[in-house]
């Protein structure tokens, strides 16, 4: 099984040099059967994300243009950016010449056929990046927010025994608790490939208790599936949690 880099995020920055993006990473070569997961401060700067954008291919270009809101243009251009550099350098390619397919839920992955998987998520001021080696694989991180609808989404994706759990937490302790659960959901649903079609009511992963975070742990996906779930640290006021398919037999 690979092997996940769960007690750290590792930092990664990109910075824009005469005219030309360079990515400023930590622990980008990965040993074999290994993953890893870097975090990205996004920054509302047209120059890096001007810079990034001839990496991206055509649709993905269209894409970012599509956005009308800036940020929203700047987070999907440095995280695909960012993406591909690392990406990149794993396969000792150039960024700009990968390309990708996307699954029956949109989830994307390498045309070339290799054995790497990765996955992103963002959410506020940041992105999660995760690349394994042989081992499907998902991310995701939450900013801490107050819903007016919070207790009524907690009881669409949450099982009974779960959504009892988040009930019984103090009301200071509710919101913390609600996106620790959400983003492991997440990353187990991404890393199946199915995100929301995956049914999060129906997969259990637990409400932590005051103070605590989840310790590493298998969870079963329908009949067969299974994940290895993982909590990463994260900055104040986010959760973020990572999943690695765990292969049958």
């Amino acid at each position: 099984m690979a092997q996940a880099d769960s007690g750290t995020l590792l930092p990664l920055a990109l910075r824009v040099e005469a005219a030309t993006v360079r990515l400023e990473v930590q622990g980008c070569d990965l040993p074999p059967q290994a993953c890893r997961v870097w975090l990205l401060p996004l920054v509302a700067d047209d120059k890096v994300s001007d810079a990034v954008l001839p990496l991206l291919a055509d649709d993905e270009r269209t894409k970012a243009n599509a956005y009308r809101v800036p940020f929203a243009r700047h987070r999907f251009v440095q995280t695909r950016g960012a993406l591909r550099l690392l990406l990149g350098r794993c396969l000792h390619v150039p960024a700009a010449s990968l390309r990708f397919d996307y699954g029956e839920f949109g989830k994307p992955v390498l045309a070339q056929g290799e054995a790497w998987h990765f996955n992103v998520a963002h959410s506020g001021d940041y992105a999660l990046l995760a690349i394994a080696d042989g081992r499907e694989v998902g991310v995701d991180i939450e900013r801490h927010r107050s819903l007016p609808d919070l207790a009524a989404l907690a009881g669409t994706v949450f099982s009974l025994d779960e959504a009892a759990a988040w009930h019984s937490l103090p009301e200071a302790e509710r919101v913390p608790g609600f996106f620790a659960a959400w983003s492991a959901k997440e990353a187990v649903a991404k890393a199946t490939g199915r995100g929301l079609g995956l049914g999060l009511e129906k997969l259990e992963v637990g409400v932590p208790a005051s103070g605590e975070s989840f310790a590493p742990r298998s969870v079963r996906v329908g009949a067969s599936a299974a994940c290895r779930l993982f909590t990463l640290p994260a900055p104040a006021g986010y959760a973020a949690a990572l999943a690695l398919r765990v292969a049958p037999g």
